[in-house]
C-alpha cells in the first residue's frame, strides 16, 4: 500500500513540473528580440512604442507570460509585428540606384579635310577643292556653274574656263567640254523630274546649307509658277583624292504612295575629242578613258543599280540597259539607273554612288 501511494505522489509531481517547464522550441521563440505577431493592433496607452503585456501576452504568437515587455509594432514586418523585450532593429531600405542616364551623343557632321577649301558661289551653288582636284556644284546641287569661281580654285583656264564643274589640272575639265552636263533625275509616278543647270532642266530646286549639303525638292514646272511636288532630296557629298563621294536621300512628302526611280547621267568630254572609250566593267560601273589620258568613272555598290547609255543629247531620260562588258568608243550620256521603288506617305529611300578622275 505504501509503495503504490509513494508512485501515485511521485507522479503528479512530474506532471506538474512538466506543465510549468516550456519546451525548448517555445523558449526559443519568445526569447528576448524574437519577434511575435498579433492578430490586430495592441493598445499602446502612451504611444512611445513599448508594452507590457498582461492579456494581450496569451493572443501574440507565440504566447508569452504575462508582463513581458515587446517593441513595436516594428516597420519592415508583417504587420503587428512585435520584437520581445528589445526595440526594433532599424530597417534600412537598400539604396535605390538609377541606371546612369545616357545622352546619345547629337549627330555630327562628317568632318572636314584640314586640306580642304570652299566656297558657297554668288548664284547658289558650291565650290570645293583639295589639292589638284576641284568640283563645284550649281545651285540645284547639278556639277557645272554658270559663273566664274574665281581665287584660288583650280580650272580648266588653257581651254578657256574660269567656270568649274570637275578638273584635276592634268587633263581638261571633264563636264564642260561640249554638251556640259551632270544630270540628277526622278521618275514619280512616271513623271520626269530633272536637276541639270547647264542642261537646261530645272524640275528641282533648293539650297545648298553648307558646302556639302544640299537640300531640295522636286518642283511642277507646268504651271505659271513653279510649285513644290512632293519629293524631298537630300543630297550629302564628301571629297576623297580625286573621288566624289554622294548620298543621296528621297522622301515621299505627298498623302498617298509614290513609284519613285532615281537616275545620274554624265557626258565627260575633252576638249580634243568629245567621244570616251566607255566599258561598264563591272555591275553598276562605267569607265570613260579620255584622250588626255585620264579615266572618268561614276559608280555604285548598289546591287538595285545598272548601267545604261543615251545619245549625248537625251541626258534627261532613261536610255538602254547595259550589261558588263559592253564597250564602245562614242560620245554619250552614260547612266546609273536605281528601278522603282514605292514610297508609303513619309517613307524614303538613298542610293548612295561615287563619280571621279583617276
Amino acid at each position: 500500500m505504501l509503495t503504490n501511494a509513494f508512485s501515485a505522489r511521485l507522479s503528479a509531481v512530474l506532471l506538474m513540473l512538466c506543465a510549468c517547464v516550456m519546451p525548448v522550441s517555445a523558449i526559443a521563440q519568445t526569447a528576448t528580440g524574437s519577434i511575435v505577431t498579433s492578430p490586430v493592433l495592441i493598445p499602446d496607452s502612451n504611444k512611445d512604442g513599448v508594452i507590457k503585456l498582461d492579456g494581450w501576452a496569451l493572443k501574440v504568437s507565440p504566447k508569452l507570460p504575462r508582463k513581458t515587455t515587446v517593441h513595436g509594432p516594428c516597420p519592415g514586418l508583417p504587420d503587428f509585428s512585435y520584437r520581445v523585450r528589445q526595440a526594433c532593429a532599424e530597417v534600412t531600405a537598400p539604396p535605390v540606384i538609377e541606371p546612369p542616364v545616357v545622352t546619345p551623343p547629337a549627330p555630327q557632321p562628317d568632318p572636314v579635310p584640314s586640306d580642304i577649301v570652299t566656297k558657297m558661289l554668288p548664284e547658289g551653288g558650291v565650290a570645293i577643292q583639295r589639292p589638284s582636284f576641284s568640283v563645284a556644284f550649281g545651285p540645284d546641287g547639278s556639277l557645272g556653274t554658270t559663273q566664274n569661281v574665281g581665287t584660288p580654285f583650280l580650272t580648266d583656264a588653257k581651254n578657256g574656263f574660269l567656270r568649274l564643274s570637275m578638273y584635276t589640272g592634268k587633263g581638261d575639265d571633264v563636264l564642260l567640254q561640249g554638251r556640259s552636263q551632270d544630270i540628277a533625275g526622278l521618275i514619280v509616278n512616271g513623271r520626269y523630274y530633272v536637276a541639270g543647270l547647264l542642261h537646261g532642266y530645272r524640275q528641282m530646286r533648293g539650297v545648298f546649307t553648307d558646302p556639302f549639303t544640299f537640300v531640295g525638292e522636286t518642283v511642277d514646272t507646268t504651271k505659271s509658277v513653279p510649285t513644290p511636288d512632293g519629293i524631298k532630296i537630300v543630297q550629302r557629298v564628301a571629297v576623297e583624292g580625286t573621288t566624289l563621294s554622294y548620298r543621296v536621300r528621297l522622301t515621299n512628302a505627298r498623302s498617298v504612295p509614290v513609284s519613285v526611280t532615281y537616275f545620274r547621267s554624265e557626258d565627260p568630254d575633252t576638249a580634243a575629242s568629245f567621244a570616251t572609250q566607255n566599258r561598264v566593267v563591272s555591275q553598276g560601273r562605267w569607265e570613260a578613258g579620255m584622250t588626255t589620258g585620264e579615266t572618268y568613272f561614276i559608280e555604285t555598290t548598289d546591287a538595285r543599280a545598272y548601267a545604261s547609255t543615251n545619245p549625248y543629247d537625251k541626258a534627261q531620260v532613261t536610255g538602254t540597259r547595259r550589261e558588263v562588258g559592253y564597250n564602245v568608243k562614242a560620245d554619250l550620256t552614260l547612266q546609273l539607273v536605281w528601278p522603282a521603288v514605292l514610297l508609303a506617305p513619309g517613307e524614303s529611300t538613298e542610293v548612295t554612288f561615287r563619280q571621279g578622275l583617276k
